[in-house]
């Protein structure tokens, strides 16, 4: 999940990610504190979210929005993404992605104007 999140950010502001320690946007190692994917500086002027990331099968909605704004970086919005998992096609879901209401539409409204 992890993975898909940092690539998806990579394409989105064209700047290659990848695991090393220089890399400018990287998933963070299981077990450490803070947002789930490491963005330097530079990225979060182009990216301007704190990404929190879950791949469970029980969904705990509440607790990780929680989890995410207590994990942001300065001057960004919380952003979740999401995918239920399962042994079975059928019982996992697509990425979903999680963010603030205001925060929705005044890139809406930006976007428009």
């Amino acid at each position: 999940m992890q993975d898909w999140a940092c690539e998806q950010i990579s394409q989105a502001v064209n700047v290659p990610w990848g695991k090393t320690d220089d890399a400018e946007i990287k998933p963070r190692p299981m077990g450490q504190s803070g947002t789930d994917i490491i963005l330097t500086p530079n990225v979060r002027t182009l990216f301007t979210f704190s990404v929190e990331c879950k791949n469970q099968k029980r969904w705990s909605l509440l607790e990780w929005i929680e989890q995410a704004k207590a994990n942001c970086y300065p001057d960004t919005d919380w952003l979740l993404v999401i995918k239920r998992s399962g042994r079975k096609k059928s019982e996992q879901t697509k990425e979903i992605v999680v963010l603030d209401a205001e925060v929705f539409f005044s890139l809406i409204t930006r976007s428009l104007t």
